[in-house]
């Protein structure tokens, strides 16, 4: 997955048309809650997908964190980015250490630290 500006697009439009191993999906953060969320990259599509593509979750999560999203739809949403930050969003066990903002600053040796997911 690449992220292109419009313009970028635009440029390659003809080349992306013709291709068998790239397809050009358009994104845009959701603006509020009464927008869907466009992370699905199903809105316009070029060439026309017959199937949808299956977006493994980290990259929708560092998609919508690189674009500025402040909407998130689900409580699982707000777990995988919270995992992806390092922050902690669940009580830990002891050992782990958290700062006052949540930030994760040492995991202790027990399971139940949550870490980082960095893919």
């Amino acid at each position: 997955m690449m992220t292109i500006s419009p313009f970028e697009a635009q440029s390659l439009l003809l080349e992306i048309k013709n291709s068998e191993a790239v397809a050009l999906h358009l994104y845009t953060p959701r603006p509020n809650l009464g927008f869907r969320a466009l992370d699905g990259l199903d809105l316009y599509t070029v060439p026309v997908q017959e199937q949808p593509r299956i977006i493994p979750r980290h990259l929708v999560v560092q998609l919508n964190l690189f674009s500025g999203q402040l909407y998130l739809s689900t409580f699982q949403e707000y777990a995988e980015l919270c995992k992806f930050l390092g922050l902690a969003w669940e009580k830990t066990d002891e050992g782990c250490i958290v700062a006052a903002d949540s930030f994760i600053v040492r995991g202790g040796s027990s399971s139940g630290c949550p870490s980082r997911h960095h893919s």
